[in-house]
């Protein structure tokens, strides 16, 4: 059974576009190896869950995931915003498991990340958030 997580890193990387900007770096929040090159596209489970019904939980979920397009410029970030944005909203997986029936923006917005210690670099992150309903995975 293959996760909600591949399925949509398989989206990305396999997007003409996006995979242009950053080839195959779509990590999972906190796990962007230590020598990672700019730009990279991480991706977390916000909230979320099993749908419940009479009967109790089933197999349909409905997750906020955010998506963080990151790179070294503000510009680069936006294009690279642009292309996962047209990848992912919208985005439908149908007969595929898991099966993404929606996945839609709820919001974008900018953030910027200054450097803590001396040889860390700064980084533009463009945040997006989907609303994302699919079952199986």
């Amino acid at each position: 059974m293959a996760s909600i997580q591949g399925a949509l890193r398989t989206r990305l990387t396999g997007d003409a576009t996006v995979s242009q900007l950053v080839s195959t770096r779509v990590f999972p929040v906190g796990q962007i190896p230590q020598k990672a090159v700019l730009p990279w596209v991480t991706h977390q489970r916000i909230s979320g869950g099993n749908i419940l019904s009479l009967d109790g939980p089933n197999d349909t979920k409905n997750i906020r995931m955010q998506v963080n397009c990151v790179a070294e410029t503000y510009a680069e970030a936006v294009v690279l915003a642009d292309a996962v944005k047209s990848s992912l909203n919208g985005w439908e997986r149908a007969y595929s498991d898991p099966n993404v029936s929606s996945c839609m923006m709820d919001s974008e917005n900018d953030d910027f990340d200054t450097p803590v210690v001396d040889n860390e670099q700064a980084v533009n992150r463009i945040m997006q958030d989907y609303s994302l309903w699919y079952s199986g995975g």
